[in-house]
Order: structure tokens, then sequence, then C-alpha cells
């Protein structure tokens, strides 16, 4: 029976660091981001400059990350995005390159394309992301885990 109980256990033991070194390998590089703000580059409008919301940013493969999630955007609608960034340069340790894809919340008419240059300030722990396209630049940050 001892012998029983202690297979069982040293089995379930072998089976978890696994499943933890698993998921950690999943997650290596994976952030969550929070979007804080906008810096509006027109300033004649009364645009919503605290672009609230959440999001995860995963990296793919070296310098191409793919980006999700959702804020408040400036016209005060709800933008659902999905995008794709890719930083092969490095300038003073920070990563820059072109960021695309698409986003809900800005045309009754459905998604639109979303562009700029990313900016992106990290470490494994964390980081900040700048964005910067023709209208306005936005920031987020980022954490990082596990």
């Amino acid at each position: 029976m001892f012998l029983r109980v202690f297979i069982a256990g040293y089995v379930a033991c072998v089976l978890t660091i696994a499943a933890v070194g698993f998921l950690a390998s999943c997650f290596a590089q994976t952030y969550v981001t929070a979007t804080l703000g906008s810096l509006h580059l027109d300033r004649s409008h009364q645009y919503n400059e605290k672009n609230l919301g959440l999001g995860i940013e995963h990296v793919v493969q070296g310098d191409l990350r793919a980006h999700a999630g959702f804020y408040r955007n400036s016209f005060y609608t709800n933008t659902t995005y999905l995008m794709a960034s890719y930083t092969p340069l490095t300038v003073w340790g920070a990563k820059l390159g072109p960021v695309g894809g698409v986003g809900t919340g800005y045309s009754k008419s459905g998604p639109v394309p979303l562009f700029g240059l990313a900016v992106l300030i990290e470490d494994k722990r964390g980081g900040v992301n700048i964005i910067i396209n023709p209208a306005a630049i936005a920031m987020q940050v980022k954490l990082g885990f596990p």
C-alpha cells in the first residue's frame, strides 16, 4: 500500500513539474498590457485621451509579435483590436518597427485598418509600448509573466 501511494505521489510530482515547465515555455514571452492614453496631434477637437483598456502581447518569434485587446478610443467608443508588430531595429535600447492590424469602433461600417510605428521599451518583467500613428501617440504599460 505504501509503495503504491509513494509511486502515485512521485508520478503526480513529475507530471506537475512537466506541466509547469510546458506552461512556462508557452507564456515565456507574453505580456498583459494596459492601454493608458494618447496625445492627439490635432488639438482643435475634444478627443478622448484617457484610452483605458486591457490586452495581451505575445512574442511569436524573434521580433514578430501578436497584440490583441480592447480600449476606449478617441471617439468615446469601445475598440477591440488585433495587430502584429515587427521590431527589427534597436535604438538606445528601444525596439522599433511597424505595427498594423484592424480595430473596431471607429466606423459604423465595421473594422478599420490600424497602423503606425511601435516603440517598445521592455525586459522580461514588463515595459512600455509607445505607438505613433498619423493622428496620435498612444501609450501602454505591460507586465510580463510568468
